[in-house]
């Protein structure tokens, strides 16, 4: 009950190549031998400084500050018929790949009686992401607030019956990849049918990033009955609820792209609106 303070520090470093060859028929009458080519190295550092204050009049106050940064360099190129491909879309690129998230949150463990805890919480975080190559960037940046609020009431002083409700705001995550502008042609990759390579249909389209993307955010509401039952035997019943806004999903549609003369099927993430999500599950833990 002194208190404590805690500081952690993580580096990572990964190195990735790639080579696939392959050989497929964008047309009846088009046969092209392909090889792509890619290297990639990823720098990750985390660092985290959370201290726990002493227990005081039933309070536990906590508060933490933490920053993520992740770094990344790829280089790609292609090969059709062991020539260099060119283009603004095909040709060989380096990509800067780089996020950045800060955040600091507050906690405060409340013991409010013998069969009541609470905890209650603030979570302040910036988050940057980027994606850079040659004169194409795509940028998002978001300040983002999450309160949380948890309860536990214990309804017998044995604690045999338990009933724990939670609130709270998540954002999900963007990558910087997601944000990637250039797009994954279908056919340059490995595959093995030449009667379905290099065709682009809606089972087979270009993949590329959405540099309009939005945080998805959702409110959740979480409870829980828990009953004891034996000497170590338990059942529970449990129920969630979920408010999304700005939902994102993989969309695969027909545009007019920079890489074709003839509209192509795309598959991109996109806000898609607002959801609900709810569900109930019952369980039965025991020994036999």
């Amino acid at each position: 009950n002194e208190g404590t303070s805690t500081i952690r520090i993580d580096f990572t470093q990964e190195r990735i190549e790639q080579n696939r060859d392959a050989n497929t028929t964008w047309t009846p009458s088009l046969f092209n031998q392909l090889g792509v080519a890619e290297t990639s190295v990823k720098n990750y550092l985390k660092g985290r400084w959370l201290v726990a204050m002493p227990n005081r009049e039933g309070h536990r106050p906590q508060f933490a500050l933490s920053s993520d940064i992740f770094l990344q360099k790829q280089n790609q190129s292609t090969m059709i018929n062991h020539v260099l491909a060119g283009g603004d879309w095909l040709g060989s690129y380096r990509a800067d790949l780089w996020s950045w998230n800060t955040a600091a949150w507050v906690q405060d463990n409340w013991k409010v009686s013998e069969t009541l805890d609470l905890k209650l919480g603030w979570r302040q975080e910036h988050r940057t992401n980027r994606w850079e190559s040659a004169e194409i960037q795509s940028k998002v940046g978001a300040n983002l607030s999450a309160p949380s609020l948890n309860l536990a009431w214990k309804l017998d002083p044995e604690g045999e019956r338990t009933i724990t409700l939670g609130l709270a705001r998540s954002f999900s995550n963007i990558g910087p990849a997601m944000l990637n502008p250039r797009p994954s042609i279908a056919g340059t990759s490995l595959c093995t049918s030449n009667e379905k390579c290099g065709t682009n249909d809606p089972n087979q389209p270009d993949r590329a990033g959405n540099p309009a993307l939005k945080y998805e955010s959702g409110w959740g509401l979480d409870g829980a009955l828990e009953r004891q039952f034996g000497e170590a035997s338990q059942w529970n019943l449990r129920g969630y609820y979920r408010w999304i806004k700005d939902g994102f999903a993989w969309i695969t549609q027909r545009e007019n792209v920079a890489w074709a003369h003839s509209p192509r099927w795309v598959s991109r993430p996109m806000n898609v609106g607002s959801a609900n999500a709810f569900g109930i599950t019952l369980g039965v833990d025991t020994e036999l």
